[in-house]
């Protein structure tokens, strides 16, 4: 019985500390880094480059190539390797369309906290802030999807 709770225990931390990275990601992306244009790596760069281009909005491109990695390595990898990445697609999807909808000011811009003339400070504040958040979702076994899901593969 104690292996199972600490199992359960362990499970539970994963997926709390992977939604606080998570959370953290959604801030510094949708605050430091898409109001600016900044263009980051992997599927939610991807993202940012079609919603600047079409004003698709990022979260749904995110979620659409993801669903479509998950699928495909679902034979390979197995449902309980890809759990997690399947709840970080989801979870980071929805976050991503709250906060967006936070930051989105009445003119269909989003506000720039840092002012005007602010990219570099922006980028480098963003940058910090995303990958910290990628780092906390990675130590806690847990994948954003992506380039992960072709990696394991």
């Amino acid at each position: 019985m104690t292996i199972d709770r600490k199992i359960i225990w362990q499970e539970t931390k994963d997926y709390f500390n992977i939604t606080l990275g998570l959370m953290l990601y959604t801030f510094g992306f949708t605050v430091f880094l898409l109001p600016y244009e900044i263009v980051t790596g992997g599927i939610a760069g991807i993202g940012a480059i079609i919603f600047y281009a079409t004003k698709f909005p990022v979260q749904w491109t995110f979620f659409i190539i993801n669903a479509i990695l998950i699928v495909a390595a679902l034979k390979e990898l197995g449902l309980k390797f890809l759990a997690k990445t399947i709840y970080a697609t989801i979870a980071l999807t929805v976050l991503l369309d709250l906060a967006q909808k936070i930051v989105e000011q009445p003119d269909g811009t989003f506000y720039k906290l840092m002012g005007e003339g602010n990219d570099f400070m922006s980028l480098i504040i963003g940058c910090m802030l995303t990958g910290t958040a990628l780092a906390v979702v990675f130590l806690n076994n847990g994948s954003t999807g992506g380039t992960d899901i072709i990696a394991a593969v």
